[in-house]
């Protein structure tokens, strides 16, 4: 083999590594343009402590959860699903745990849409049982005493 053929081989062998090669992917979606969804979960039980007229209960401790799983903003509120309901109508709720509490019919909250589609934009609110204007009495105990909330979202 002679010195010619020596560098062809050598530079055949060096280059031969360097292959060019294509392979393509299809990627796909689905797009999907969502109408106004306005979704959003609320505990199903929350305990309030212990009251008496004139006084009021303790915050509670833990934040209620509040979640947006829709599409967009919304405003939620409550409401008592028994309007005739005397003791719950002294519920009060607050953003912040120290307050400013608002009563129940005068309390709001807002909470952004989740950041992807499918997702939780979680907000949170305390909440506390207030007497002390309370103009009625109790004549017996009443343990385990319940109502039901309605959190209402609307449309920011």
């Amino acid at each position: 083999m002679g010195k010619g053929a020596f560098i062809l081989f050598v530079f055949l062998i060096l280059f031969s590594g360097v292959v060019i090669a294509q392979e393509f992917m299809t990627v796909e979606t689905d797009i999907i343009v969502p109408e106004s969804l306005i979704m959003i979960e609320v505990p199903d039980y929350v305990y309030v402590g212990n009251i008496t007229w004139g006084f009021e209960t303790e915050v509670i401790s833990d934040k209620v959860n509040i979640n947006n799983t829709g599409t967009v903003d919304v405003r939620v509120y409550p409401e008592l699903v028994d309007p005739e309901e005397e003791i719950f109508r002294f519920l009060h709720f607050s953003e912040l745990k120290n307050g400013p509490y608002k009563i129940i019919e005068d309390w709001d909250i807002n909470i952004s849409a989740p950041s992807q589609f499918g997702g939780v934009e979680k907000e949170y609110f305390y909440m506390k049982l207030d007497l002390e204007d309370y103009e009625g009495e109790f004549n017996e105990s009443m343990l385990g005493h319940q109502t039901q909330i309605e959190f209402i979202a609307v449309e920011q």
